[in-house]
């Protein structure tokens, strides 16, 4: 059966009668159509894509950690390459590592969860909290990569921008 938003919008009601194009409908909405109707089920599918998207993650991330720790090996015998960036960066991507696998764990739990019973308010807030420390760790550990390959944005003793 179609919700009271799908009905509205195919309604004779909604729109203007073909023999008289200049009438006006009884009743316009058409926000109501665009923004209203099925929101509770999109949340659920976007819940359920976020959670989707850390387990993906998650299992991943293994794989972009070995791939790193494989090229720390070699670029430390390319010229140009600051040294010293590369302990900090491997350091993170630890980090990084493990919180990713510990989203994808959590993520795992929540999506057995959402289709037994959905998700509370408290669960989603879980998801949002998971995702941001996932993305956190994750951006961080890309902030030090760039350091690595890119001295110009090192800051030098004075305080300045180093060239």
């Amino acid at each position: 059966m179609k919700n009271r938003v799908e009905q509205f919008c195919t309604s004779n009601e909604f729109r203007a009668s073909a023999s008289d194009p200049h009438a006006l409908p009884a009743r316009v909405e058409p926000r109501r159509c665009d923004l209203g109707g099925g929101l509770p089920r999109r949340r659920r599918e976007l819940i359920q894509l976020a959670l989707l998207l850390l387990i993906v993650v998650g299992a991943t991330m293994p794989l972009v950690y070995v791939a790193g720790d494989r090229a720390a090996k070699l670029i430390g015998r390319v010229e140009g390459i600051d040294q010293n960036a590369i302990a900090p960066h491997q350091h993170a991507a630890t980090i990084a590592l493990l919180t990713s696998i510990g989203a994808a764990c959590i993520a795992i739990v929540l999506v057995i969860v959402e289709r037994r019973r959905g998700l509370t308010p408290l669960l989603r807030l879980v998801v949002l909290v998971v995702a941001i420390a996932a993305a956190a760790a994750i951006g961080w550990t890309a902030n030090l990569g760039g350091a690595i390959h890119h001295p110009e944005i090192h800051l030098v003793q004075g305080g300045a921008r180093g060239r």
